[in-house]
């Protein structure tokens, strides 16, 4: 019987993370290997020896499957942005709600005071149910805190709150922590 390859498979095509059955059925393969002899040289002649370093290598396939996932399978489609948006909108006009019936008993809401949510609110919005599965609270909370480090060290700073997100911020972490 011959091996017939699965189609490639996009889990983010719908603009959700839904992977079909094919997802778990692919793979990515890296080779390293050092070409013997250069265009135009004799093969038997010598060649300065070259060292591999480890962590080049490293640095190389994460910096491409990095680009891969960010051109190819995008976690942050228009769709999901638009989502998120909403979201984020309506999460916050209830907790503005709340807040507002606690502090003066009425279903009134109260001005914005600002559109940072809580990180947990931030997981539920952000994640579905089958990324939740991938990536528990506790290691979003630890990819929040390498995010807010690399945040607070570049000269561009973004007002980043180490207990909540605004939605743009919510966002940016997404496409940089894919």
């Amino acid at each position: 019987k011959k091996h017939m390859p699965c189609p490639s498979s996009s889990s983010w095509s719908s603009g959700t993370f839904d992977p079909d059955e094919n997802y778990r059925k692919t793979v990515n393969a890296f080779t390293c290997r050092r070409c013997c002899s250069r265009p135009g040289e004799i093969e038997n002649a010598s060649l300065p020896t070259c060292t591999l370093d480890p962590e080049k290598v490293r640095q190389h396939i994460e910096r491409t499957c990095d680009e891969w996932y960010k051109t190819t399978n995008p976690m942050v489609t228009n769709k999901r942005e638009e989502q998120i948006r909403k979201a984020f909108l309506e999460a916050d006009v209830v907790t503005m709600k709340s807040k507002d019936r606690q502090r003066t008993g009425s279903g009134l809401p109260s001005p914005p005071s600002g559109d940072v949510l809580e990180l947990k609110k931030c997981y539920d919005i952000l994640f579905t149910n089958a990324e939740k599965e991938h990536l528990p609270y506790e290691y979003f909370l630890e990819d929040w805190s390498a995010y807010c480090e690399r945040s607070c060290n570049c000269d561009d700073v973004t007002q980043v709150n180490q207990g909540g997100m605004t939605v743009t911020i919510a966002l940016d972490f997404l496409r940089e922590m894919q």
